[in-house]
C-alpha cells in the first residue's frame, strides 16, 4: 500500500476542490434542463400529432380508394358476367 503524506494528501485535495460543482451550480443546471427538456416535448408532442394527422389521412384514402375499387369490380361482375 502507498503512504501519502498529509501535505501530498492536502496539495491533491487543494488541486480539486476547485473543479467541483457547488449547489448553485447544480441548480442553475437543472433549471436550464428542465428548460429545455420542456420545449423539447412541446416540440416533439407537436411533431406526433402532426405525423398522426398526415397518416390518418393517407389511410382513410387508401382505404376509400380501395373500397370504391372493390365496389366497382363487384359492380362489373354482377353487371357483365352472366
Amino acid at each position: 500500500m502507498r503512504s501519502f503524506s498529509i501535505n501530498a494528501r492536502l496539495t491533491r485535495l487543494e488541486a480539486i476542490v476547485p473543479t467541483l460543482a457547488t449547489r448553485e451550480d447544480l441548480a442553475r443546471l437543472d433549471g436550464r434542463l428542465t428548460e429545455r427538456m420542456t420545449s423539447l416535448e412541446g416540440k416533439l408532442t407537436t411533431l406526433v400529432h402532426q405525423e398522426l394527422k398526415a397518416m390518418s389521412w393517407r389511410l382513410i384514402t387508401w382505404n376509400t380508394g380501395v373500397l370504391v375499387a372493390s365496389f366497382a369490380g363487384v359492380f362489373f361482375i354482377a353487371r357483365h358476367v352472366s
